[in-house]
């Protein structure tokens, strides 16, 4: 809704920003363990604004690096919810990925470093890892041999007839009503078959086994 006013209402973001910013500070400030809920809402709010854009990368690094210089209490929550709401946008963005990746590291340091209780360091770990996935090898598609793919795809249509168990083949010469089941199965043994085997020469003889009258 900020975002939407903000293209017509240019002073909405700017006002709400500051704002922002002041409580996020007088909370801070305090240095109690009370209102976390408050500091949650306010750094969430801060975060999804940085996402639209509205609010600037400074003033998440910002807080960001006030939370990591008293590292301790509800400063390790702030830090992980405004991490957990921004996410990769800051840190696959090209003006903001260095930094983002420096405050990282400097983030599991002070992980290692200080004692933490089990519930922040898995809190931290956990955001660690949605702000920069661990690298993986791209994923390889099983190729399936034709027969099996045949099989799938018929099995798929046949799922989509309104009767839940028993299709009717329409007019298909030799074919009459046929268990969706059996067919699954059946494709699925098919489609194991391996390359060396002998094909089937009649087109007949193979409709025939595949759609029993």
């Amino acid at each position: 809704m900020v975002a939407t006013l903000s293209t017509c209402i240019k002073d909405v973001s700017f006002m709400l920003l500051q704002l922002l910013e002041e409580e996020f500070n007088s909370l801070i400030n305090k240095k109690d363990q009370m209102n976390i809920e408050t500091k949650i809402r306010n750094i969430r709010f801060i975060g999804e604004l940085c996402k639209f854009k509205i609010a600037s990368p400074g003033l998440v690094f910002g807080c960001l690096k006030t939370c990591l210089d008293d590292f301790s209490h509800h400063n390790i929550d702030v830090a992980c919810n405004l991490l957990e709401t921004c996410r990769q946008f800051l840190y696959r963005s090209p003006e903001t990925s260095v930094r983002m990746a420096n405050m990282l590291e400097i983030l599991m340091r002070l992980k290692n470093v200080k004692n933490l209780d089990p519930h922040h360091s898995t809190l931290l770990k956990n955001v660690y890892y949605l702000c920069k996935p661990p690298e993986r090898s791209a994923r390889v598609s099983k190729v399936r041999p034709p027969l099996h793919q045949v099989c799938i795809s018929f099995a798929k249509i046949l799922l989509q007839v309104t009767r839940p168990r028993i299709a009717l083949l329409g007019n298909i010469p030799r074919t009459t009503k046929i268990n969706i089941g059996e067919l699954i199965i059946l494709s699925t043994t098919l489609g194991w078959l391996t390359e060396e085997e002998e094909p089937i020469k009649d087109n007949d003889q193979r409709i025939q086994y595949l759609l029993p009258t």
